[in-house]
């Protein structure tokens, strides 16, 4: 059980959702920690929408 409970711990994604102002505007933030990456969203509203997606590939040397 002490591995899993191990390997559980290693995949825990980490969510944290705020908000702020920035120049006058509401502006709210979506942050995932992951394991190897973090996924930040910023946006106008309380809501993942218009989400575009880059990831390098070791078979491919650009986009």
């Amino acid at each position: 059980t002490e591995g899993l409970i191990l390997a559980a711990q290693e995949q825990r994604i980490s969510v944290h959702n705020f908000r702020g102002r920035l120049a006058e505007e509401l502006v709210h933030f979506h942050a995932m920690r992951l394991r190897d990456s973090l996924f930040l969203w910023v946006g106008d509203g309380p809501r993942l929408g218009n989400l575009a997606l880059a990831m390098s590939s070791p078979r491919v040397s650009g986009p």
